[in-house]
């Protein structure tokens, strides 16, 4: 006599194992995939600092030591190991983003100067241990994923944001918002469910469940149209995501962590002076021929993206954009985003400097942060003087 409930049973639970299999295999190219673009652009763009990874398709190499710059054997910029769990009396804070926050190198950074900043101005703690979290060249998604897999269990008390500059020249705003993100049009796409990127067999039965009777039709890309609406929110839909999960799961591990967002700050020329109508150093905009002025817009609109997340998860708003529009930029920027040592600084003090006022340290002022801010105002570069 046949049994039909357990051959029923058996079948699906057979139909669940290949669709696992066939994702274990699919996983597995994407990470060859991942690993092989990743050499590929490392060829194309050498860094002795980094090397090529399946997971993250670059990190920055372990254990490197030199006279003002190291990566410890866990991927931070720093000599010293993190320890897992935070040690007593210690106010623990993470900084995320790319090149600009990771710095000129281990010691010419703001998280290194930030950390300096607070061990000098404020007793509100026994000690101070500031994490520089930044990858040179990543997007907010290798971020995100890095939070979920390595950072998160870190459990700081405040996480700084100084990210979005490679979200910023990665999309085009003159295209319409995108299909996918960066990261997964180059190196093959996340898969954000399980706790190692698998999802489990059961979250597969469900999946299957929904889908059954359904027709898969693959999506078509929108038509191409001279007009693109000018849509900030579906621009860096991407982007905004990822500070959602970023912002997630370091919730989860910590509930009571605060969030600092700092807007992105670049070498725009002084006001009035000519270099406004040259064309910036993003490929999008050489591209489309747009200019300095017009492309500080859009990036004005991916720091407005930043301050709704921020209002959206209650976190602190740092606006460098404001700081340093005030100052000489030709002087703290070497390029379009990256800063020199006492741009850095400036950064530090900003963000020490807000800590204050928000009541998350208390501390006297910041003398160093104030005589840069003297020195380098506008007002002292201006042809009156």
């Amino acid at each position: 006599m046949l049994h039909w409930g357990r051959i029923g049973a058996g079948l699906i639970f057979a139909l669940i194992g290949a669709v696992e299999l066939r994702r274990w295999i699919w996983i597995g190219r994407t990470r060859r995939r991942r690993q092989a673009r990743g050499e590929e652009h490392l060829r194309q763009h050498p860094l002795q600092y980094e090397m090529a990874d399946a997971l993250y398709g670059m990190r920055l190499r372990p254990g490197q030591y030199g006279p003002s710059f190291w990566i410890n054997q866990q991927g931070f910029p720093q000599q010293e190991q993190v320890r897992r769990r935070r040690q007593n009396g210690t106010l623990r804070i993470v900084c995320l983003g790319e090149s600009p926050t990771f710095g000129i190198d281990s010691v010419r950074s703001f998280p290194s100067f930030l950390q300096k900043t607070l061990e000098r101005n404020s007793p509100s703690y026994e000690a101070y241990e500031v994490i520089n979290a930044a990858v040179p060249g990543w997007s907010s998604d290798q971020t995100a994923l890095r939070v979920k897999r390595e950072l998160a269990g870190l459990k700081p008390h405040i996480v700084v944001l100084y990210m979005g500059f490679n979200d910023f020249q990665a999309y085009d705003p003159l295209r319409g918002p995108p299909a996918q993100s960066a990261f997964d049009q180059h190196l093959g796409p996340l898969n954000w469910g399980g706790p190692k990127g698998m999802i489990a067999p059961w979250r597969t039965a469900i999946t299957l469940a929904k889908c059954a009777g359904r027709k898969w039709v693959r999506q078509r890309p929108a038509p191409a149209s001279n007009y693109v609406e000018r849509n900030p929110a579906r621009l860096y839909c991407f982007l905004r995501k990822n500070l959602q999960r970023v912002a997630a799961f370091f919730r989860a591990a910590n509930p009571n962590v605060k969030f600092i967002v700092c807007t992105l700050s670049a070498q725009w020329p002084k006001e009035g002076a000519e270099e406004w109508n040259v064309p910036p150093e993003v490929w999008w905009a050489e591209e489309h021929g747009l200019n300095q002025r017009e492309t500080k817009g859009y990036m004005d609109d991916l720091n407005g993206v930043l301050c709704d997340f921020a209002i959206a998860e209650q976190a602190e708003v740092v606006d460098l954009d404001a700081v340093f529009s005030d100052l000489d930029r030709q002087s703290l920027f070497w390029d379009m985003g990256h800063l020199t040592s006492r741009g850095l600084e400036i950064i530090a003090g900003a963000i020490y400097q807000h800590m204050c006022h928000s009541g998350l340290v208390s501390g006297g002022p910041d003398y160093r942060y104030a005589r840069l801010t003297t020195k380098y105002h506008a007002s002292r570069f201006s042809p009156e003087h």
